[in-house]
């Protein structure tokens, strides 16, 4: 489950946050300070903090960060998904609002408030995929009669017996067709 989802600048000024579960301490916060201003960054995209882990991404073309936060002990596998989606969304809509923040004349701080529902359809849609895809490579068990050990019944054997037998006059079948054409045409 995620706990927090948050969208900032590279310099830690916060654009749009959605909490979910109470947080301790401010894990983004310590992201920013611990890994991005520091300049302590790895190629990885995670990081840990306390009882959290954090994924992020960039949109470098507005210098905002989007940063997800979940319990350390989950894995979220739909994260990669969730924080392109994110991104694409919200810099689709606010790349006009976001690059008037770094304008020198700009004196109102612009509100993306209206992005809330926008996200929610978006984390709901990456979530159903993502289960949908986990119960398709669950698939279904296999019934009792697809098994060897179904086979080895003796109604197994007598049904394997049987599709044999329909198999063979099949073949039967073809062969004296087969014979009538080449009468015919030969």
């Amino acid at each position: 489950m995620l706990d927090q989802f948050t969208i900032a600048t590279k310099g830690g000024v916060v654009l749009w946050t959605k909490e979910y579960a109470e947080i301790s301490g401010n894990p983004v916060d310590s992201l920013i300070q611990n890994v991005l201003i520091q300049s302590t960054r790895t190629e990885s995209t995670k990081y840990h903090s306390g009882a959290y882990s954090l994924q992020w991404t960039f949109a470098n073309e507005l210098n905002v960060m989007f940063v997800a936060v979940y319990q350390k002990i989950l894995q979220l596998p739909y994260l990669d998904d969730l924080l392109l989606l994110a991104k694409r969304h919200f810099v689709a809509r606010f790349a006009e609002e976001i690059k008037a923040l770094v304008d020198p004349e700009c004196t109102v701080f612009p509100t993306f408030d209206g992005f809330d529902e926008e996200f929610e359809r978006v984390w709901r849609a990456v979530e159903e995929r993502d289960e949908r895809e986990r119960k398709d490579k669950q698939g279904v068990p296999r019934k009792f009669e697809d098994t060897k050990k179904f086979q080895s019944t003796a109604k197994g054997a007598k049904l394997e017996l049987e599709e044999l037998a329909q198999a063979n006059e099949m073949a039967i079948g073809r062969k004296q067709k087969m014979r009538t054409w080449n009468e015919r045409n030969g």
